[in-house]
């Protein structure tokens, strides 16, 4: 959820770490979190949806609710990210989530 809410997730702070460890270079680094930051773990949304006893529209109600402004913005009624690390700039295209 830290990548919904904050614009970053699990993969960008695992690979600053190894970046800052030396066990990887930072465009390494960027390859893992464009690759990993956006990914949802879609196989257990049915089980937590079902464990809460709430539907899924009102899950993603919830979280778009804690999704700053200052970092998404809809496009073509998909949220993206305003601002993002590349290797190439500070504009490049990355994957949307809804």
């Amino acid at each position: 959820m830290a990548y919904i809410k904050l614009g970053w997730g699990r993969a960008t702070r695992e690979a600053s770490s190894d970046i800052r460890c030396g066990h990887i270079t930072r465009e390494e680094g960027v390859a893992l979190t464009h690759k990993y930051d956006h990914e949802f773990p879609q196989k257990y949304l049915e089980t937590f949806l079902k464990y809460l006893n709430i539907t899924e529209k009102y899950f993603w109600e919830v979280l778009d609710r804690y999704r700053s402004k200052k970092i998404w913005h809809k496009v073509n009624g998909k949220w993206k990210r305003k601002v993002h690390v590349s290797n190439n700039s500070v504009h490049g295209e990355e994957p949307t989530i809804e």
